[in-house]
């Protein structure tokens, strides 16, 4: 179609800060189904919710898309499934979104994607993409709002021990050989 797509993005978070993009689904519609389509697209991440154990959804409600977590937790909870439901409201451009949550992470190597992800068009929208250019960037936009809505891990380790301050302390005179 001309409008955007509607895009689910799986990111889970490690330990380290590693980011592995899990699935991104581009969800579709069936006319012939007999259910309206934001019915049949919130069953259908109900089933990819169920398939990932995904402990939460966060779901933009940009727009029209107000009553669609409300649909959600219906969804889920007809397929059984005790799923957070979160909902956000984007209100930085799109282009910014995009380059905050995935330039630091690809920049330092924390972006893993499972294979099926290369299967969809996020791999072209991520090639072809380019800041300020109007395209198809809604896989784009989906994983850069699944890693906005990931939650800072904090390590398990213990803290490293705490060594000598290597600047001193007080005050230090140094002789030296100048003449002023």
């Amino acid at each position: 179609g001309r409008g955007d797509s509607s895009v689910v993005a799986a990111v889970f978070v490690d330990a380290d800060g590693g980011l592995w993009l899990h699935r991104v689904a581009y969800l579709q519609v069936d006319e012939a189904a007999g259910l309206d389509p934001a019915s049949q697209q919130c069953h259908e991440v109900a089933r990819l919710a169920a398939h990932l154990h995904l402990p939460s959804i966060t779901i933009e409600t940009n727009g029209i898309g107000a009553f669609l977590p409300g649909l959600l937790r219906q969804a889920l909870a007809r397929a059984r499934l005790g799923i957070s439901v979160q909902s956000a409201n984007a209100r930085q451009n799109k282009d910014q979104r995009i380059l905050q949550a995935l330039e630091v992470p690809l920049a330092a190597r924390l972006l893993h994607a499972h294979r099926s992800v290369l299967e969809t068009p996020f791999r072209r929208e991520m090639r072809e993409w380019r800041p300020g250019v109007n395209q198809r960037d809604d896989g784009l936009d989906a994983v850069a709002g699944a890693i906005a809505a990931t939650p800072v891990r904090l390590s398990t380790q213990p803290p490293a021990p705490r060594t000598a301050d290597w600047r001193g302390r007080g005050v230090v005179q140094a002789n030296t050989d100048f003449s002023i």
